[in-house]
């Protein structure tokens, strides 16, 4: 579940490209194609979920360590700087 939530965060994925997955998938029969659709919907929940946790217990931990305020001072500097 890692690794999925890592790959997730680099390029997230939404439901509507997943809905052909299953018909491009060569593994996968014609009659299976709901069955897999409907699995992979479900696995890209559970991803979004795992991802949202991450970032909120990222952010809890910065928070927790004092750094939070460095972040939102850090985005406040770029932008003036651009």
């Amino acid at each position: 579940m890692i690794r999925l939530v890592s790959m997730y965060a680099k390029s997230p994925l939404t439901a509507a490209e997943l809905e052909n997955a299953a018909q491009i998938d060569e593994g996968v029969t014609e009659e299976d194609w709901a069955e897999a659709q409907f699995g992979d919907l479900q696995r890209l929940e559970g991803i979004q979920k795992a991802y949202a946790g991450s970032i909120f217990n990222l952010l809890h931990w910065y928070a927790r360590n004092g750094l939070a305020e460095n972040l939102f001072m850090n985005r406040k500097k770029r932008k003036r700087d651009t």
